[in-house]
């Protein structure tokens, strides 16, 4: 085969076009590969047969629980009920419960929380979220002891035009690890323990309307949870529970602002503490002395 015919050999491919007529004449012994766009093309199948279609998960008759924004802490932690055959994910937003909690003198029991979850429902998957520093590497072993699978925030400080700020907040972490978890996981229900409004509806209205819509419930101390999570009046959420007594451990006293333990002090125990206290104060005549004090400001005649 001559130079002629491999230069035409690979820039020709198949026996159409220019090399096709000129083979007859000199001979060339041409590829007979057809070219791809001689090939049969196969008919176009419809899309609902190539293309599967979602798996959508039928959603349970809607409960009717309206939301308890103020009063007391139910005696019970539910209604639990709704986690009958359900396959639960939680997740928690720790510092949410732990400081609505503080705030009105009790602590939060996550093993009795996660004990309570597991025991009614089909499976469930515990996910804690909190922020750590340095110094709170224990709490990543609390939560992990108690059947918890923790997701720590690293506490960052960074020096800015306004000063020194410090970013804690999980929310973040939160709405990104939801759609992870939710996406490799069977649960049929997610539990979002949190009062936090933009945060939880977020969450809520992610889940329904995604391809497989899911119910959200909410779970959340009384006094602590934002009217936007009503779920008699967002349609995203499918029902609210209420953490109880049950779950929580009395500290003593409840914890109370800065302001309201000022405010709340005596009057001279304000003065006391204040540093107007420790300055001289100028003395006043006293009453026997007032007219020679009255006759010595007055000017002369």
């Amino acid at each position: 085969m001559s130079s002629s015919t491999v230069v035409l050999n690979a820039r020709v491919n198949g026996s159409s076009g220019l090399g096709g007529l000129l083979a007859p004449w000199f001979g060339w012994d041409l590829p007979t590969t057809p070219r791809p766009q001689d090939l049969p093309v196969a008919p176009a199948q419809p899309r609902s047969e190539s293309t599967p279609k979602p798996v959508s998960v039928p959603l349970p008759a809607r409960a009717h629980c309206r939301l308890r924004r103020h009063g007391d802490f139910p005696a019970t932690t539910g209604p639990v009920d709704l986690f009958r055959g359900r396959k639960v994910l939680v997740i928690c937003d720790v510092d949410n419960l732990s400081v609505g909690a503080k705030d009105a003198g009790y602590t939060v029991s996550y093993a009795k929380l996660g004990q309570l979850l597991r025991e009614n429902s089909e499976s469930c998957e515990l996910h804690a979220f909190f922020p750590v520093n340095a110094k709170q590497k224990g709490r990543i072993d609390y939560f992990r002891k108690r059947g918890w699978k923790t997701h720590a925030n690293e506490v960052q400080t960074f020096q800015t035009c306004r000063g020194r700020e410090r970013l804690s907040n999980s929310d973040n972490q939160i709405l990104l690890w939801s759609g992870l978890l939710a996406a490799s996981s069977d649960a049929d229900m997610i539990v979002v323990a949190s009062g936090d409004g933009t945060l939880v509806c977020d969450i809520a209205r992610f889940f329904a309307r995604s391809a497989t819509p899911r119910p959200v419930l909410t779970l959340s101390l009384v006094g602590s949870t934002s009217a936007r999570l009503d779920a008699s009046q967002n349609t995203d959420i499918f029902a609210n529970l209420e953490l109880g007594k049950d779950m929580l451990q009395w500290l003593g006293k409840a914890a109370r602002p800065e302001t309201t333990r000022r405010n709340s002090q005596p009057q001279q125990a304000r003065a006391a503490h204040s540093p107007a206290a420790h300055r001289p104060r100028p003395t006043a005549p006293t009453n026997d002395h007032r007219e020679l004090a009255v006759a010595a400001a007055a000017p002369a005649a």
